[in-house]
């Protein structure tokens, strides 16, 4: 059994919470609260980013060399890569199996996913319809291969990173806030796509290397600051988050609103001082289903709605005019929590088949 006291409780505490942040950014709450939540859920994905940068080393004296990054990159490519085939196979899977079901031609799904304009979006930008389909609504997908992207520039730059993770990181969130800012004030086009796009920005140049590198330059840099830094982190959590929620209010759903980047801070900054401090259940959540949450809450949702449509439109005709306005008024603020749950029940169900498996190979 892992001491919990012998590695950062803290980053896997706000790594659970995040996961399921990110439930509530695809499956939201209703009007502005729902709103609100989704903006200050958007510190999820960066903060994934971070933590893989904060852990691409265990040592902490000394600067790691460039074959020791390139080893770890290249098994964790290895993996990722792995991974990803098998998400996208089974969402592709369940988009041929509802398409068919429809009285479809299957064929025209993967001349949809294919097409050349949407291979440019992919490799460019990470998104466009080869990695979401209307049968599952959204692009989460885009992390994973973004997570790729990463770790390939990391390995390029294996040699130079602890020369360069400092003004790469400056240079790629100026673009990244820049760009922002022509969102709201100067949406301009750039080669006919606009720059409101959701996926212009969100991709891993401008939010996955900036946001690796700044996990990885604070697990190098300075050490444990005690009560000072924990109070440091948590005004800096705090303050991000109500700068997401006053954006939100103020501007409108963006993707990255600089509360992010500051939540994001705030959580290395604790990690640096806390790192045997955290809350059991999101402790857990976040050390082992946190990648499962991220994974299969999407096709939970997708599968849930579509039988939960099916079955209440059978008995919508049974139920009365209160009754039904009582469940319409109640439903939409219950689904994030049901989709929560029921991912994270899943989620555990796969770790333990894995867990059996692995035993059992080891028995062999």
């Amino acid at each position: 059994m892992t001491d919990r006291h012998s590695e950062n409780v803290f980053l896997y505490t706000a790594r659970g919470a995040a996961c399921i942040m990110v439930v509530f950014i695809h499956c939201m709450f209703p009007g502005r609260f729902g709103g609100a939540v989704q903006a200050l859920a958007r510190f999820a994905v960066p903060l994934f980013f971070a933590m893989s940068g904060y852990f691409l080393v265990n040592n902490e004296e000394g600067e790691p060399d460039r074959e020791t990054i390139r080893n770890v990159c290249a098994g964790r490519l290895k993996a990722l890569i792995r991974t990803t085939a098998l998400i996208w196979s089974v969402y592709t899977v369940y988009t041929l199996i509802i398409r068919i079901a429809g009285g479809q031609d299957p064929l025209l799904l993967f001349r949809e996913k294919f097409a050349p304009a949407e291979l440019v979006r992919f490799f460019v930008f990470g998104s466009g319809r080869v990695v979401y389909d209307p049968e599952y609504s959204y692009d989460f997908m885009w992390y994973l291969f973004a997570m790729i992207y990463v770790y390939l520039f990391v390995y390029a730059a294996a040699g130079i990173m602890n020369r360069i993770w400092k003004p790469a990181s400056l240079v790629l969130f100026g673009f990244l806030y820049g760009g922002i800012l022509l969102q709201i004030e100067y949406p301009v086009q750039i080669f006919g796509i606009s720059i409101r796009t959701w996926y212009v920005l969100r991709n891993w140049l401008f939010v996955g290397i900036p946001f690796f590198l700044t996990g990885y330059g604070f697990r190098r840099a300075g050490k444990d600051t005690g009560k000072a830094g924990r109070i440091t982190a948590a005004v800096m959590i705090a303050a991000g988050a109500a700068c997401e929620i006053a954006g939100y209010l103020r501007f409108g759903p963006h993707e990255i609103h600089l509360g992010s980047l500051m939540i994001v801070a705030g959580c290395l900054t604790a990690a640096k001082s806390s790192s045997g401090s955290g809350l059991p259940f999101l402790y857990k959540t976040g050390k082992y289903l946190a990648a499962g949450v991220y994974y299969w809450h999407v096709l939970v949702l997708s599968v849930f709605t579509r039988c939960f449509a099916y079955f209440y439109l059978k008995a919508e005709a049974g139920l009365g005019e209160r009754a039904l306005r009582f469940w319409n008024g109640v439903y939409p603020y219950l689904l994030p929590f049901i989709i929560c749950i029921l991912t994270l029940l899943l989620s555990a169900a796969i770790r333990k088949k894995e867990s059996i498996l692995q035993n059992f190979h080891v028995r062999l």
